[in-house]
């Protein structure tokens, strides 16, 4: 995406909306936006939208400085555990830290080698010969921010970057998405692109069964816009607690949410003075009216008028541009965990699936009798598979309930115990590190 005159439009994107001071979240007033996660809707014409929840939906960070010696060797010992070709093994490779159990992956993630995931971040560390990169870029998840809110969430993260190696100066901002959710008493489905005026080049809608789901507008771009279709989205990614949100808000279950989300890039941000999370918590209105009132507008073509800049405004798209984003930062209850465990559905209805074949090919019910039978045929079948498996049922089994805790973020029985002391064991025929320890490095 090009975006024209950027240098131009700084003042624009950095003046505030709305010009009365406000309690800040972080103490004291300013004038301007409230630095909130999830705020209530104000301002809002009834008759276009029935607003539900706003906030940040996606909050990237760096953090300059230098890694440890010592936890670059620890890093490089859990990575060459997640890479063994043994399952136990793989196991292993956890991180524990402040009540956070973190996945090690065995690979790294572009320039940065060490790759550190569970339910809340995904936290990418640098190396000891990178001097010119971040010591760490994170990922926060979106359910996490949502959670807890942004100043929880960044008070929660920077002990745990600290750990790794020395910070050098403020926490960096290097993408925040803003996101509305909401009803529209208009069809949003039945948009053409000729509609959106945009100083974007890319243009794209989205289709499901030959329906319109949503628009994706300057892809690739330093600022990125989503319309998309939520409800229809939340069966995918199935989290049902959003409806819940929806409800206390008004919302009624036929009707359809549609959110409209704005990602913004380090570079775009930076021009507009916006490098920290205060700076980026303080100016989240200018952000959003310039976004919906300078960068993308959705117009009503006019039949008389070939210039799109004169079209008047959609009035969907007049209540989204009134939004203001006051209030506090208040988190929200819903069942997220940084942990990721197994859901009901998946142990109790998926997980018989065996069992139920079992009974098909044998053709018999189910009783206790034949539940019984089922696990010891099961682990017959391993057993007398070992000699080629290398496992017979009991090691089979603790292989695959370790791994799955390890990508489920959960603790599994001596496990971080017997990590620590692989990692002790291969540290300890590593010379440099008895040669650095001695040198207070």
């Amino acid at each position: 995406m090009q975006h024209e005159d950027n240098k131009s439009n700084t003042n624009e994107a950095g003046s505030e909306k709305h010009s009365q001071s406000a309690p800040n979240c972080l103490g004291g007033s300013y004038s301007g936006t409230s630095p909130c996660n999830t705020v209530p809707a104000t301002s809002i014409t009834p008759s276009s939208i029935l607003p539900l929840i706003q906030g940040i939906d996606t909050l990237y960070l760096s953090y300059q400085g230098q890694i440890a010696f010592f936890k670059h060797k620890e890093l490089s010992a859990l990575k060459d555990l997640a890479k063994s070709d043994d399952l136990l093994t793989q196991a292993y490779a956890i991180y524990n830290i402040r009540g956070h159990q973190f996945e090690v992956r065995a690979a790294g993630a572009g320039i940065f080698p060490f790759v550190l995931q569970n339910n809340a971040y995904l936290i990418k560390l640098s190396g000891t010969k990178g001097k010119q990169m971040p010591l760490a870029q994170v990922q926060i998840r979106s359910t996490w921010l949502l959670k807890h809110g942004v100043e929880w969430v960044v008070r929660d993260l920077l002990p745990i970057i600290e750990h790794f190696g020395d910070i050098e100066g403020e926490t960096q901002v290097s993408r925040a998405d803003l996101y509305l959710d909401y009803v529209s008493t208009m069809p949003l489905d039945a948009l053409t692109p000729a509609q959106w005026v945009s100083r974007a080049i890319y243009i794209g809608n989205h289709t499901m069964s030959r329906e319109t789901t949503g628009y994706s507008i300057g892809r690739g771009g330093d600022i990125t816009f989503r319309l998309y279709d939520k409800t229809k989205e939340l069966e995918k990614s199935g989290k049902e607690y959003m409806k819940d949100i929806w409800h206390e808000k008004g919302w009624e279950s036929e009707d359809t949410v549609w959110r409209s989300e704005f990602q913004y890039m380090r570079p775009f941000l930076k021009e507009r003075g916006i490098e920290t999370v205060p700076q980026l918590l303080e100016r989240l209105g200018s952000l959003w009216t310039y976004s919906t009132l300078s960068w993308l507008k959705l117009t009503i073509p006019s039949k008389t008028d070939s210039t799109q800049s004169r079209w008047p405004l959609h009035p969907v798209w007049a209540s989204v541009a009134d939004i203001e984003w006051n209030g506090s930062d208040q988190a929200l209850s819903i069942p997220v965990r940084s942990s990721n465990p197994p859901t009901e559905q998946y142990m109790y209805v998926n997980g018989i699936g065996g069992y139920t074949s079992y009974l098909v090919l044998n053709n018999v019910r189910h009783s206790e009798e034949n539940l019984q039978e089922y696990f010891r045929d099961t682990k017959k079948y391993h057993d007398k598979n070992s000699l080629l498996s290398g496992a017979d049922f009991t090691r089979y089994v603790n292989e695959k309930a370790a791994i799955k805790a390890k990508k489920c973020n959960l603790p599994f029985p001596d496990i971080e115990e017997k990590s620590q002391q692989m990692v002790k064991d291969t540290l300890g025929t590593d010379p440099d590190v008895y040669r650095k320890m001695k040198d207070g490095e």
